[in-house]
């Protein structure tokens, strides 16, 4: 499960969370395979970093402001 923040002063979304393991300080990787997106983070490194959950208030990764943390949510295939 993600977790990001669509920010209301700056307009941006940021994906801040993997799993409820906050990744805002975390080295990211991704890319596409086979038209695939995916994310990829180092060995370990998800173990180190603090929770994060939805509801949760955090300064925005792009101005600072405050946002709220929400969670992806999966889309329903008909």
């Amino acid at each position: 499960m993600l977790q990001f923040v669509s920010c209301k002063s700056c307009h941006g979304s940021y994906m801040v969370g993997i799993m409820g393991k906050d990744v805002r300080k975390t080295k990211l990787s991704g890319g596409k395979y086979e038209n695939t997106p995916y994310v990829a983070v180092g060995d370990g490194e998800l173990d180190q970093n603090l929770t994060i959950k939805e509801g949760d208030r955090i300064p925005c990764p792009g101005c600072g402001r405050t946002c709220t943390v929400e969670e992806a949510k999966p889309i329903d295939k008909k």
